[in-house]
């Protein structure tokens, strides 16, 4: 719901900064999916900022990895939308 808010408001693009997430269960990767689906529909890609090698792994398990941009930083991440 609150992504769906979020698009009303005008979002666009989303970034997501995961320095402290470990791991991630099937909840989760379905609601970076359906951030990954709102920046699609706008013609960007949602990033990862310093996504874990377990929650690359999980969304790798799922085949929805290459849905997202991985960034090391947020500045980085921020090139993708300027």
């Amino acid at each position: 719901d609150e992504l769906d808010r979020l698009e009303s408001a005008g979002v666009r693009h989303l970034i997501f900064h995961l320095a402290h997430v470990n791991w991630i269960d099937s909840l989760g990767c379905g609601c970076l999916l359906k951030a990954a689906l709102l920046s699609e529909r706008h013609g960007k890609q949602a990033t990862l900022v310093l996504a874990s090698d377990k929650v690359r792994f999980s969304l790798r398990q799922l085949g929805i990895e290459e849905r997202f941009i991985f960034a090391t930083s947020i500045e980085k991440a921020r090139e993708h939308y300027l």
